[in-house]
């Protein structure tokens, strides 16, 4: 989800290059709403129940999103369900400009 997410974040960066050389904040060039977007479509679209899902634009010098949710995972034992597993997961996914 790490790579996806940062391909993503990558791909949104190039697009809005011109942010990133003038030295101006990212969100004059970058919608937030569909930076989130992008985003949650990225990790819905991969398998698994995942509930509370939240996306956080990175604001400052950097961009990025960062994403929170609980991946429900069943635990089989002999080809039988015997519990779900949630595991909390948070992902941060953000580019900086490189100074010199």
């Amino acid at each position: 989800m790490q790579l996806r997410l940062d391909s993503y974040v990558t791909k949104e960066a190039i697009e809005n290059y011109d942010a990133f050389k003038q030295g101006e904040p990212y969100w004059k060039y970058i919608n937030e709403i569909d930076l989130i977007g992008g985003a949650r479509g990225v990790i819905s679209g991969t398998p698994g129940r995942k509930t509370g899902l939240t996306v956080t634009p990175i604001k400052g010098k950097s961009v990025g999103v960062c994403v929170s949710y609980t991946l429900t995972v069943p635990f089989e034992l002999w080809g039988r369900k015997v519990a779900d597993i949630e595991i909390p997961i948070e992902i941060i996914s953000k580019l900086t400009e490189r100074n010199g």
